[in-house]
């Protein structure tokens, strides 16, 4: 796995910590470290796995300051074919299509047909298989996926 070095706001610096990036914010156009800052992928969701630095940098978004992290990929629950649904298996992420007149489906699981931070095409490897779901009598599976980007 890849890890980057990026910043975040100390309050949020704890390694297990996930978060999305949503890109940069009209305050980030100044500052002298948004080049580490915004060496992310915008949309994607990262899990802070150490703290490189608690050296405190001055932050326009963060009150108390950002601290140097390192960071990866973190998992994303998603709905799959459960044809596909193997541990440890490698597949090209594709979101589920429905018609929401048509079919009825659990609020809980509605976010995962298309979930925050994956992509059409992504690359992914399946950490974890959940539970089935039946969805207009197609069986889906909730996975942990692990994209590689």
């Amino acid at each position: 796995m890849v890890q980057k070095i990026t910043v975040i706001g100390q309050r949020l610096a704890k390694a297990g910590n996930e978060f999305y990036f949503m890109g940069e914010m009209e305050e980030c156009k100044k500052c002298k470290v948004r080049g580490t800052c915004l060496n992310l992928d915008e949309g994607r969701k990262y899990q802070v796995k150490d703290i490189r630095s608690k050296k405190l940098l001055n932050c326009g978004l963060h009150d108390e300051g950002v601290v140097a992290i390192f960071v990866e990929p973190a998992t994303v629950s998603a709905l799959i074919d459960a044809k596909k649904a193997v541990k440890g298996a490698q597949f090209t992420f594709e979101p589920i299509r429905y018609n929401p007149r048509n079919v009825q489906i659990d609020e809980e699981y509605e976010s995962m047909l298309n979930p925050e931070g994956l992509f059409k095409g992504d690359k992914c490897t399946i950490s974890e298989i959940g539970e089935s779901v039946n969805l207009d009598g197609q069986i889906y599976k909730v996975a942990e996926l692990l994209p590689s980007f």
